[in-house]
């Protein structure tokens, strides 16, 4: 474990805590949980760690920063208007961690996503998913987050010269009525994380993967994974016990 994962480390366990004592469901996800199943610990380049809530309790645990230790603080939309994602951080502003991003996030930290029901993946929800994420990227730029790295694909470019052109104010707007787009209340069958990086594909997921949870080692701790994680990472990863080539071992956010 390097320093920065030993900072990282510490504000996971501090989130670990607080969800335990106060009854909050999470589950490790990503490459943190391949780094659990195939490292029991970090993946040796790994520079963050990603973790998922199921989003009453994504909610609920954002009003509970009085119970952190000193330091340790929430960073989200609600708490910096410069924040331009949904994801939240949980950060230990005791130990800076350099990034591209300027004095940004406040310290070495986690990211916690929003897992909520939602309507079956379908053409609709997946247009409505990849505007989300279009915006998600046009704040990080226009909030100098991110450089700014044309897309690929031209109907994305399009995209992104249209709503670039928005006021922030006006894209949150949008962002959120196409959440609540995506949003089932009674759905049973389908989750989402609107907040993931990745497409509508890897971003849905059957409910019955979170219906359980199991305990996997991380760093010599356990921690929580969904039940059907085995499910989840084949999907997303294919055969995630196998080691990329050397040339993709690197750090992605410093």
């Amino acid at each position: 474990m390097t320093k920065g994962q030993g900072h990282m480390f510490q504000v996971l366990r501090v989130f670990k805590s607080l969800c335990e004592e106060q009854g909050l469901t999470y589950y490790l996800m990503g490459g943190s949980l391949i780094g659990a199943v195939r490292h029991q610990g970090f993946i040796p380049w790994d520079d963050d760690i990603d973790v998922s809530m199921p989003l009453e309790d994504f909610l609920k645990v954002q009003e509970l920063e009085e119970l952190l230790p000193e330091g340790i603080v929430f960073h989200s939309e609600r708490t910096d208007p410069g924040y331009p994602v949904i994801f939240v951080r949980l950060c230990d502003t005791a130990h800076p961690l350099k990034t591209k991003n300027k004095e940004k996030p406040k310290g070495a930290y986690i990211d916690i996503f929003p897992l909520m029901p939602s309507r079956p993946l379908n053409g609709r929800t997946k247009f409505f998913f990849s505007v989300i994420n279009v915006i998600n990227y046009v704040l990080q730029v226009k909030l100098k987050w991110l450089p700014f790295i044309p897309y690929k694909q031209r109907i994305a470019r399009i995209g992104f010269s249209v709503l670039r052109t928005l006021p922030c104010k006006w894209l949150r707007a949008l962002r959120r009525w196409l959440i609540v787009q995506l949003y089932d209340r009674d759905g049973q069958t389908t989750i989402c994380s609107p907040g993931g990086a990745y497409k509508a594909d890897k971003e849905f997921y059957p409910a019955r993967w979170f219906e359980t949870s199991e305990t996997v080692s991380f760093e010599g701790e356990n921690f929580s994974a969904p039940g059907g994680w085995d499910a989840y990472l084949r999907r997303n990863y294919g055969d995630y016990m196998e080691l990329p080539p050397e040339e993709e071992r690197i750090p992605r956010h410093g």
